[in-house]
């Protein structure tokens, strides 16, 4: 049966564009999904030439096929 869940997706810039976008792993509670985005958006700020961007968007699985956290 499919649940809505909120999937981690993660952004790496390079030059001023979207270089990739991937999606790491599911949460049932758009809380801790945030929680997770912000620590990997603020991490290294400043630091690196490449940054990360990460944010959460709520999505369809089916509990039996994936892991939710």
């Amino acid at each position: 049966m499919k649940t809505l869940v909120f999937a981690l997706m993660v952004e790496i810039w390079v030059n001023g564009m979207v270089e990739s976008t991937t999606e790491y792993g599911v949460w049932a509670d758009v809380r801790d999904c945030i929680w997770f985005a912000e620590v990997l958006s603020l991490q290294g700020y400043g630091k690196y030439e490449q940054p990360i961007i990460a944010y959460c968007v709520p999505a369809w699985r089916d509990s039996d096929e994936t892991e939710i956290y």
